[in-house]
């Protein structure tokens, strides 16, 4: 009695990369390909994924990873693990995964942990905190009528009516909540003294302490 192997085609056919995979292996020139032909099928993020799925530009996936070593690039990491030059790292925003390029240039990715060197100073403070429960009896001019005073987030903004002219006052780490101006003409050479109020502020585990909420009179 012979035996017969059980033939047919195979259900299915070949596994479809991921989208992920698709992108990452493209580089500019095949993206600016890939949006040029089919930059109007895409509605929404469903779709895109779906074309890339389809892989069109035939991208290979795995000889991606050989051609950026070859060309001295690392591929993607966590933030903050290796002294890898150039290639991607891979940050975690709320439920997503994000890969960032990073410049070629940049010596070290566990650099990125601290602080900068460099800082920020702040010239003009836009808009003002009035969509909250504690939003009432938080805008205030002055008696001289030249000064007005309120908050936007962690920052009370004192603002000359006459010339547009910010000044700030920067000492809370939380959203302020409340402020006073002190009432009459104040004086001629120290100004109006004012009251700030903030939230309790997340507490610091490298502080050691809780921190506080705080109040200060300037």
């Amino acid at each position: 009695m012979s035996s017969k192997k059980k033939g047919g085609a195979k259900k299915g056919g070949a596994k479809k990369p991921k989208a992920s995979d698709v992108a990452g292996a493209m580089d500019a020139k095949q993206w600016a390909e890939f949006m040029k032909s089919n930059g109007k099928k895409i509605k929404d993020a469903k779709s895109l994924a779906a074309l890339l799925q389809s892989n069109p530009l035939k991208v290979k996936i795995g000889g991606a990873k050989k051609a950026n070593l070859k060309a001295g690039k690392s591929p993607a990491k966590k933030a903050g693990g290796g002294d890898a030059k150039g290639g991607k790292v891979a940050y975690q925003f709320g439920s997503r995964r994000l890969n960032v390029t990073v410049p070629d240039d940049y010596a070290k990715i566990k650099s990125a942990e601290g602080p900068p060197k460099a800082g920020l100073q702040l010239k003009y403070a836009h808009g003002y905190s009035g969509n909250f429960d504690e939003s009432r009896q938080n805008v205030y001019l002055t008696s001289d009528g030249k000064n007005l005073i309120y908050y936007i987030a962690a920052v009370v903004v004192v603002m000359n009516v006459e010339t547009g002219t910010q000044e700030f006052f920067t000492r809370h780490n939380d959203d302020i909540t409340t402020v006073a101006v002190q009432p009459g003409p104040g004086d001629a050479k120290k100004g109006f003294l004012v009251a700030s109020g903030q939230k309790d502020p997340k507490d610091d585990p490298s502080a050691g302490k809780k921190d506080l909420p705080k109040i200060y009179c300037w």
